[in-house]
């Protein structure tokens, strides 16, 4: 078999060079990479990690030498053992290992910089077999299966990710995100956890024709339980800062001051006006607040498999627990993080909880809330769901150590201007898309293997 011929060689290599002494030596095959030299990239394979090697002049192991040998041997070695896979290419071992890779990942490539490719390759005794091999890429972990033409692709069925290819989903590194669902689903359930947005996210932003659902502060604004000259001011800073909320022109720290003057203005507003306890439970179930198509069962399978849920939202906490009373799905696996609001002893609206949350400031709570994540340190694996850059933040009191986010991004508005900002920020964009279908089809993968 091809490994054992290699490891073969090894052995007369050594013998050939002189082993006279032991102790270890990493090696590696280095792959040029858009013209850097390769070594600042590092090895894109683990080739020897002997434990016997030379001395150099000096009478110190020379680890150097051997490697260099190791390693022109191997990139100069044809592949006889595949010659029946690929007839006429005449591939060395070091051509083979990175064509591979590069068929699958791409011509970028960009994941060898900076990190160590470890592969393990099993060569079986049938010439043009294809068996699958495993490779590492920092602290990521990939496999490589053989499809019915006995080419090598990403492992697990096309239709297992089948949800992925829908016309509204837009992925900029389709194979890294099949990485992250094959992770998630060999760690399992007991690993994850989930945070999201409210608005726009767990809700509709707009229906097909293109009319847009009430938000949480809209369930204030548009309700009788306020009066009109609240309602008037509440569109007019809409009409102004929304424009401003979405400006890709614009920096977060540029948006901010905007941001909390509106968010200010219109808390101020409700305040002024004596909101009861029992007009905002009215506004709340007399709104068009509508939760996304398969939303309400998607909360509640979590619920069944005990996976944790944090609703992180910059709108009204206290509208957000009547929506998902009013959908029973206000279950024990659910978490608010939001403006709550305060009641005096007569159930009086007399201010918002500290500190104010806004859509670009959901970082600096989220550090607040690191009791919350510190529960959850068994449960590293996260899919995270927004509808705004900033919503990316929301997981910023849990990413540390090996905490890692699939995050899910719901583009609703100015699709063409903004879809890849969006794309750069969130592996997976939806856009126009009402449904939970690909939320719900990932979740459904990993309680399938």
């Amino acid at each position: 078999m091809f490994f054992l011929q290699m490891k073969l060689f090894l052995i007369v290599l050594a013998s050939v060079i002189g082993i006279i002494a032991a102790e270890d030596c990493f090696c590696g095959l280095f792959v040029e990479h858009d013209g850097v030299i390769p070594e600042t990239v590092g090895p894109i394979q683990v080739l020897d990690n002997v434990t016997t090697t030379t001395c150099n002049d000096e009478g110190e192991i020379d680890c150097e030498f051997h490697c260099l040998q190791v390693a022109r041997y191997y990139e100069s070695s044809p592949m006889w053992a595949i010659d029946a896979m690929y007839p006429g290419e005449n591939f060395t071992v070091g051509q083979f290992l990175c064509n591979s890779v590069r068929t699958v990942e791409g011509a970028d490539y960009e994941y060898v910089e900076n990190s160590v490719v470890e592969f393990h390759r099993q060569i079986g005794q049938t010439p043009g077999a294809c068996y699958p091999f495993s490779y590492i890429t920092g602290s990521r972990s990939h496999t490589l299966c053989c499809d019915e033409d006995g080419v090598w692709s990403q492992c697990g069925s096309k239709s297992d990710f089948s949800f992925l290819q829908k016309p509204n989903v837009h992925i900029k590194d389709e194979s890294y995100v099949i990485d992250k669902l094959q992770g998630f689903g060999k760690d399992g359930i007991d690993k994850l956890q989930v945070i999201s947005d409210f608005d726009g996210t767990l809700s509709k932003y707009a229906d097909e024709s293109g009319k847009i659902f009430d938000s949480c502060h809209a369930a204030m604004d548009n309700s009788n339980a306020v009066p009109l000259e609240y309602r008037d001011m509440a569109y007019k800073l809409r009409d102004k800062y929304y424009p401003i909320e979405i400006d890709n022109s614009m920096t977060a720290e540029e948006k901010t001051p905007f941001m909390i003057e509106w968010w200010s203005k219109a808390h101020e507003g409700l305040i002024k006006h004596n909101i009861t306890r029992e007009s905002v439970k009215n506004a709340a179930y007399n709104s068009n607040i509508t939760l996304r198509d398969g939303a309400t069962q998607f909360i509640r399978r979590l619920s069944e498999l005990e996976v944790p849920v944090l609703v992180f939202s910059a709108g009204i906490g206290n509208v957000i627990q009547e929506v998902l009373t009013k959908n029973e799905i206000l279950l024990k696996n659910v978490k608010i993080v939001s403006n709550m609001m305060k009641w005096d002893k007569n159930d009086i609206l007399v201010d918002f909880e500290e500190p104010l949350i806004h859509v670009l400031n959901k970082s600096e709570k989220a550090l607040k809330t690191t009791s919350y994540f510190s529960t959850l340190e068994h449960r590293p694996n996260i899919i995270l769901m927004g509808d705004h850059l900033g919503d990316l933040q929301m997981a910023d009191g849990a990413l540390t150590g090996d905490y890692m986010p699939l995050t899910i991004g719901f583009l609703n508005d100015e699709v063409d201007k903004r879809l890849e900002t969006f794309k750069k920020s969130f592996d997976i964009v939806l856009t126009k898309d009402n449904t939970f279908d690909c939320v719900s089809s990932a979740l459904e993968y990993f309680t399938s293997i």
